[in-house]
Order: structure tokens, then C-alpha cells, then sequence
């Protein structure tokens, strides 16, 4: 599902936006995890005002979140395969 918005065959597989269809899946797996990285999201883009550095620590957050949070091995994995 991130794939098709990340490498979208719309924009010859280039491009995209997978950062709000990644929040909506972390959302869904676990608000404490979405919530963590969406906190991440909004205080680095506040401070620094660069959404793709906001959006690479959003992801990194949600990595060591998930993984700190008691979850199922299958969840862990695709939140790290969404991150990177």
C-alpha cells in the first residue's frame, strides 16, 4: 500500500506522498505509535519549517516506537519496511 503511493506508476514511479497514507497505517496499527511520530512531525517541522526532515523523523520515531511498544512481530515489520 505505501509502495503504490511512494513509487506511483502516475509519476513514472518517482515521487510521491507516503508520509500521510504511513500516518493512516500507524493510525490504525497503533495511536500511540501514529500519535508519537505525528507529535515528531509537527515540533521538527514547527522548529525547522523542512517537511522532509520532518517526515525522516517521523519514520525514525515510529521505528524505535513500535519497537519499544509490546507488538506483534508482523506490525514491527511493516512499520521498519515503511520507514526506510
Amino acid at each position: 500500500m505505501l509502495l503504490g503511493h511512494n513509487r506511483s506508476i502516475w509519476l513514472n514511479f518517482t515521487g510521491g506522498k507516503s508520509a500521510a497514507t504511513g500516518l493512516g497505517v500507524l493510525l490504525a496499527l497503533s495511536w500511540r505509535v501514529g500519535l508519537g511520530a505525528a507529535t515528531v512531525f509537527g515540533v521538527v517541522l514547527a522548529v525547522t519549517q523542512i517537511v522532509s526532515l520532518s517526515s525522516m523523523l517521523a519514520a525514525l520515531t515510529a521505528i524505535v516506537l513500535v519497537c519499544a511498544v509490546e507488538h506483534a512481530l508482523p506490525y514491527r515489520l511493516l512499520v521498519i519496511g515503511g520507514g526506510f
